[in-house]
């Protein structure tokens, strides 16, 4: 057991973010934009990054559970080791954690043609586990993001529609925002000028999951042009970013 004061809690060096939203919006763009980030790439999506990062392609349980060694080994090092090189490291993303879902169900079935209910259930313990290991460490001064796409799902006794992140099953999607410390659905829309701007929704609004723990960002955020780089990270550091 581990005894820390309240103001210990509210000064963690770093962050746990979840940012999903619909293909295109720019999820990855925004998530490459947090300080000296760690890519963990399952959906070939980092062509759409905005700075040059270091980026490990995964596509197995395997993989993942070596990004966790590594990642953990980073918090009590400092140093990010990979293949001999070390390289600079303040943040850790997932992009995207459905991919990675799908990564550990692929390897868990192995040649069958359809994943087994147990199958579902290891794979969903194995997510929560990683997650979690992942998300510890914003203790040591790491910012962790989970990237997701976003899904409807319908109420069983009513005819609410919930907009939460794309991941399989009933207990993930809502399980990891209760991790997070910001929970942002990213969206576009047009401005009063007409032009074409994306938002983060940071408050709920009894349809969309959102949070944002520390409370220093308003319920819809306007994120700056992908050409202002500076810009965006001024806006991670409002949100209280450890740059």
């Amino acid at each position: 057991m581990k005894t820390i004061t309240t103001e210990e809690a509210k000064s963690r060096a770093g962050t746990t973010w979840l940012i999903y939203g619909t293909a295109g919006v720019g999820k990855t763009p925004l998530a490459s934009c947090f300080p000296d980030p760690w890519l963990w790439d399952f959906e070939a999506g980092s062509g759409s990054v905005l700075t040059d990062i270091t980026i490990s392609v995964m596509n197995s349980w395997s993989d993942v559970m070596e990004g966790v060694a590594i990642a953990q080994r980073l918090a009590s090092t400092g140093k990010l080791t990979i293949g001999g090189k070390e390289y600079p490291c303040k943040s850790v993303i997932v992009d995207t954690l459905g991919e990675m879902c799908r990564a550990v169900i692929g390897q868990i079935k192995g040649a069958k043609e359809a994943a087994t209910l147990p199958d579902w259930g290891l794979m969903v313990e194995r997510v929560r586990k990683s997650t979690r290991e992942l998300r510890d460490l914003r203790d040591y001064g790491f910012n962790v993001v989970f990237v997701c796409h976003e899904q409807y799902l319908k109420q069983d006794e009513s005819q609410l529609v919930l907009g939460l992140p794309d991941l399989p099953g009933k207990e993930l999607p809502t399980d990891l925002p209760k991790l997070c410390d910001v929970v942002c659905r990213m969206r576009a829309r047009r401005n009063s000028k007409g032009e074409l701007e994306r938002v983060l929704q940071t408050a709920p609004d009894g349809q969309f999951v959102a949070r944002d723990r520390f409370g220093r960002l308003a319920e819809t955020e306007v994120v700056p042009s992908f050409r202002d780089i500076p810009a965006i990270q001024q806006l991670l550091k409002k949100a209280g970013v450890n740059f």
